[in-house]
């Protein structure tokens, strides 16, 4: 596997070697993700395809649970967020994620799963804007 091109493939924050700060400080035990995702009322396609953005998300998950679930990960929380109620708010989400791996090495498996690669079309094109965060799970 070639963490490298997946890190590319996928947009995430990487060193100039290529390198993954946030997973490699994580060590071998289970990790948890939190995805928050602001949508486009509108998915952009790259091949031109429309549809409503909710609707891109939608079928990015039909695909991704079974994907999360084939690495032994699983999907903790799913939340359609009405805003902040302690703490500054920096921007609202329309969803919210939470999703645990095993390990580092799942979470490396899904991006490198075919199948999973096909869903995320459907990621890339509902998602305006995000951050996903990575942590030791406690």
């Amino acid at each position: 596997m070639d963490r490298k091109r997946l890190a590319h493939e996928y947009g995430l924050v990487v060193r100039r070697d290529g390198g993954v700060d946030a997973l490699e400080r994580l060590g071998d035990g289970p990790l948890t993700v939190i995805n928050e995702f602001q949508l486009r009322e509108v998915a952009e396609y790259t091949d031109g395809d429309t549809c409503a953005g909710v609707d891109a998300m939608l079928r990015y998950g039909a695909s991704s649970g079974a994907c999360l679930e084939a690495v032994g990960g699983r999907f903790i929380a799913r939340a359609l967020p009405t805003g902040a109620v302690w703490g500054e708010s920096n921007g609202e989400w329309d969803l919210v994620v939470v999703a645990e791996y095993p390990n580092v090495e799942a979470f490396w498996a899904l991006l490198d799963n075919p199948r999973y690669r096909e869903a995320f079309v459907h990621r890339r094109a509902a998602v305006a804007r995000q951050r996903v965060t990575v942590g030791a799970t406690m």
